[in-house]
């Protein structure tokens, strides 16, 4: 069985700065990725025997654009092996989260890392997009392209 305490060691293995939030069995840590700073929960939930990765900041979709932007994340989401990105109904609020089936099992150092790697990877890719979409009015297939190819030609590969 995962513990709250075992994620917190893992953070602790990478240095990283994080805060225990007990109450809702997580972990919380700051993180920059282009665009901006981004806020990562590290779940552990017992009920359904998952560990979830939350990453919050990552933009907001008004009704300005809204369409657009949700073609954007619809699209990204599509060819996102692991995580998607959702938008809360309420305020417009963009997450990507990623949950990991534990089942009883253990969950590794190794398999913690890859988690943050592909949750902070993905939004670091493209969740810089949305205000390029919303202020930009730029196209969202254009600017996911226009990202994967800047990302292709850099030599960069994505962590989806």
């Amino acid at each position: 069985m995962v513990t709250i305490d075992q994620i917190a060691d893992y953070f602790q293995q990478k240095g990283w700065k994080y805060r225990v939030d007990r109450e809702n069995n997580a972990v919380r840590a700051d993180f920059d990725v282009r665009g901006g700073n981004v806020r990562l929960s590290a779940r552990v939930n017992n009920d359904s025997e998952t560990v979830s990765f939350i990453v919050q900041g990552v933009g907001q979709i008004t009704d300005n654009r809204k369409a657009e932007c949700m073609e954007a994340l619809m699209h990204i989401n599509y060819s996102t092996v692991l995580g998607k990105y959702t938008r809360d109904a309420n305020d417009g609020e963009v997450t990507y989260e990623l949950a990991v089936p534990i089942n009883g099992t253990t969950f590794t150092y190794e398999q913690f890392l890859r988690c943050m790697l592909v949750a902070l990877g993905t939004v670091n890719r493209y969740g810089y997009l949305i205000p390029k979409i919303v202020f930009g009015k730029m196209d969202p297939l254009k600017a996911i392209e226009d990202e994967e190819n800047e990302t292709s030609s850099s030599g960069g590969r994505s962590e989806r």
